[in-house]
């Protein structure tokens, strides 16, 4: 196993407990999503599509639906609007 492909996993499994913490934990949700973005970041780990829907890419809040988030169905794709303003659109067939 090179040391690339090592790294990648630890910082999957990492980020993959990030996201269970903030589903968990409302208290620590924003910093969770903060660190894992910044994992993800550092070693070139790109997020899934469900984790990209239930965070703001323009503000790095953890989006929880009815609180701080819209989330709308418009023609075929979903629309998450933030509270900071920040809207992301993704595409569903």
């Amino acid at each position: 196993m090179s040391r690339k492909t090592k790294f990648s996993k630890i910082a999957k499994e990492r980020i993959n407990y990030l996201f269970e913490l903030a589903q968990k934990d409302p208290e620590v949700a924003n910093s969770a999503v903060r660190l894992a973005r910044k994992i993800s970041l550092k070693y070139n780990v790109p997020f899934s599509k469900d984790k990209k829907l239930f965070f703001c890419k323009k503000c790095g809040i953890y989006l929880i639906p009815g609180k701080n988030s819209q989330f709308r169905i418009n023609r075929g794709s979903v629309v998450v609007s933030c509270e900071c303003g920040g809207l992301a659109r993704f595409k569903f067939k």
